[in-house]
């Protein structure tokens, strides 16, 4: 199991997809900031075929909306691999359809930006 908490979180910082805590707990947070972007985010993976549960409003702050991501062992690296770059992938496009910046989202959970 501890490859896989290792994997993801090098994998995560790799695709630069915002991860809250990378503390190797088998439960992870992918910030994605308005409600909105994780409605279509959440939709966009399981059509996918992965499930993630959404914490919203009034779990969080409506601007702290983020994904809820639980690993076990039964999830392969190449599974882990493919959901990230799912994230990856589909988290920018829902952030501009929305009209939401990285600098936005990472200023609402107080990150710091990843260096280039």
């Amino acid at each position: 199991m501890f490859e896989r908490l290792i994997f993801f979180v090098e994998k995560a910082r790799q695709l630069g997809v915002p991860v809250v805590n990378n503390e190797l707990t088998p439960i992870f947070y992918v910030a994605v900031g308005k409600p909105e972007v994780g409605f279509k985010l959440t939709k966009f993976l399981y059509d996918e075929g992965f499930f993630c549960n959404l914490a919203q409003f009034p779990a969080v702050s409506v601007k702290n909306t983020g994904l809820r991501i639980a690993l076990t062992c039964h999830h392969s690296l190449q599974d882990i691999s493919k959901l990230l770059e799912g994230i990856a992938y589909a988290l920018p496009k829902f952030m501009a359809e929305d009209n939401y910046s990285y600098e936005e989202l990472y200023t609402a959970f107080n990150m710091p930006a990843p260096r280039k």
